[in-house]
C-alpha cells in the first residue's frame, strides 16, 4: 500500500499534466488546519473551520500569504483585461 504522501503528490502530478498552459493551482488541504496539525480537506470546509478566526503566527502568516495572492491574482485579472481593450481597439 502506497503512503499518503505517494499518492498526494501522484493526485497533484495528474492535476498538474491535466491542466490548461496556466498553472492554477486548488489546495487539497486546509492550510489553517495544517497549522495545527491536522490534515482536512478544504472541499466544503471553510465554513467549519475549526481555526478560521484563529489568530497564532503561523495562522497569522497563511491569512498574509492568501491577501497576497488575492491581491496578484486581482492584478492579473485587470492586466489581461486591460490587454484585451487594447487590442480589441488596435483592430478597429
Amino acid at each position: 500500500m502506497e503512503n499518503s504522501d505517494e499518492v498526494l503528490s501522484t493526485r497533484m502530478e495528474k492535476d498538474a499534466s491535466s491542466s490548461s498552459t496556466t498553472a492554477s493551482r486548488t489546495p487539497l488541504r486546509c492550510a489553517r488546519c495544517r497549522n495545527h496539525k491536522f490534515q482536512i480537506l478544504v472541499k466544503g470546509h471553510k465554513r467549519y473551520c475549526k481555526y478560521r478566526n484563529c489568530k497564532c503566527y503561523k495562522c497569522k502568516l497563511t491569512a498574509d500569504r492568501q491577501q497576497v495572492i488575492v491581491k496578484q491574482t486581482m492584478m492579473r485579472r485587470n492586466l489581461t483585461q486591460d490587454e484585451k481593450k487594447i487590442r480589441a481597439a488596435n483592430e478597429n
